[in-house]
């Protein structure tokens, strides 16, 4: 089987559901100039999966893709790849590959896995052929990395504000921090 390999470029929330984000991801090669993008509608919780991984965010205590990789590694195993094989309706079915295993997983965790262990993301040409679209949003992918970032800012002014509803001030003061580095990102990305 074909396989075309994507990277994820962008990530925003939808406009008609709430609580869903759309996962924007294009063709490494660009085999062609009008069909190179593809969205997959994720929830929000696969989401800041996906954008703690892309930016190298660390949790105080490991989120359940972390967690995830931090068994693999354990048992001295290694994402290989992700496959994205199949679509029914307008749900896509994919694959972690390992070297000696294959595991079912939504795409979404699969990605999220993938990008800690910087591991290649493929899709089935069929299904590519089938599901990619001319997409102008790509022309705003640093606003849409802006809105990842302040999607994360605002979890981490929830997770802060416990913190200091428990007088964890320790926490607070490093959640405080990484929203600063987070802040001044986006002003970077502005720019």
């Amino acid at each position: 089987m074909e396989k075309i390999q994507l990277v994820v470029c962008a990530l925003s929330p939808t406009q008609n559901v709430q609580n869903a984000f759309s996962l924007l991801l294009h063709s490494v090669n660009n085999i062609d100039t009008v069909h190179t993008h593809l969205s997959i509608n994720i929830g929000i919780f696969e989401a800041q999966a996906i954008i703690a991984g892309l930016e190298k965010f660390e949790a105080e205590r490991p989120m359940t893709h972390d967690l995830l990789k931090n068994v693999i590694d354990k048992f001295r195993g290694k994402v290989n790849e992700v496959f994205i094989y199949d679509l029914v309706g307008t749900t896509f079915y994919s694959k972690i590959i390992f070297d000696n295993c294959e595991i079912e997983a939504r795409p979404s965790d699969a990605i999220a896995l993938a990008i800690r262990y910087k591991a290649p993301i493929f899709i089935a040409k069929n299904i590519w052929e089938f599901c990619a679209v001319s997409d102008d949003a790509i022309k705003t992918e640093n606003k849409n990395k802006i809105i990842m970032k302040e999607n994360l800012i605002a979890q981490m002014k929830i997770q802060m504000a416990r913190a200091v509803e428990v007088e964890d001030y320790e926490r607070a003061a490093k959640l405080r921090d990484d929203i600063s580095l987070l802040m001044d990102q986006i002003a970077k990305d502005a720019n």
